[in-house]
C-alpha cells in the first residue's frame, strides 16, 4: 500500500493539471489574421510573466488581473496598450522588470488602467504571453 500511494498521488496531481479548453470561441477573423501581426503583439508584452487563468476581468476603465512571475530585487511594472488585430480589439498587458536579477517566484494582483480609447463593450480580449486570448468579462465598479 505504501507503493501506491505516491502512484495514485502523481495521478490525482496531473489530472488536476490538465489544459482546461476556452471557454469562448474567437472570431476566425482573428485567428486567420497576418501572423506579424501577432508577432508584434507578443514581442510587445514585455517581460515573462504568466496570467493566472480565471483571475482577468474589466470595469470600463480598467483591467484586472493576478500575475506571475520572477524578480524581487527592482520594482515591476505593468501598462495595457491596446491593439487591433484583424477587427478585433486586444489588449496587452506589458512587463516591465527594469533588468530585476532575483529569481523569487511572486504573485501580484494587478488593477491596471485600460488605454482612454479601449471601446467598451463585452468582446474584448487580453493576450497572455502564452499566446492565449482571455475573453475579458465586466464586473461592477
Amino acid at each position: 500500500m505504501k507503493r501506491l500511494l505516491p502512484c495514485l498521488l502523481a495521478v490525482l496531481f496531473l489530472g488536476a493539471c490538465a489544459l482546461v479548453e476556452p471557454e469562448h470561441d474567437v472570431s476566425e477573423e482573428v485567428l486567420a489574421s497576418d501572423s506579424s501581426e501577432w508577432d508584434a503583439a507578443l514581442a510587445a508584452l514585455g517581460d515573462a510573466y504568466f496570467v493566472v487563468e480565471g483571475s482577468p476581468r474589466r470595469t470600463h476603465d480598467s483591467l484586472y488581473a493576478t500575475v506571475r512571475y520572477s524578480g524581487g530585487c527592482a520594482p515591476h511594472e505593468f501598462t495595457s496598450h491596446l491593439r487591433t488585430i484583424g477587427k478585433q480589439p486586444v489588449v496587452l498587458l506589458e512587463h516591465d522588470a527594469h533588468g530585476d536579477p532575483c529569481r523569487a517566484w511572486l504573485q501580484d494582483h494587478l488593477r491596471v488602467p485600460l488605454p482612454s480609447e479601449t471601446p467598451d463593450d463585452s468582446g474584448l480580449l487580453l493576450l497572455t504571453p502564452d499566446s492565449v486570448l482571455v475573453l475579458l468579462s465586466f464586473v461592477g465598479q
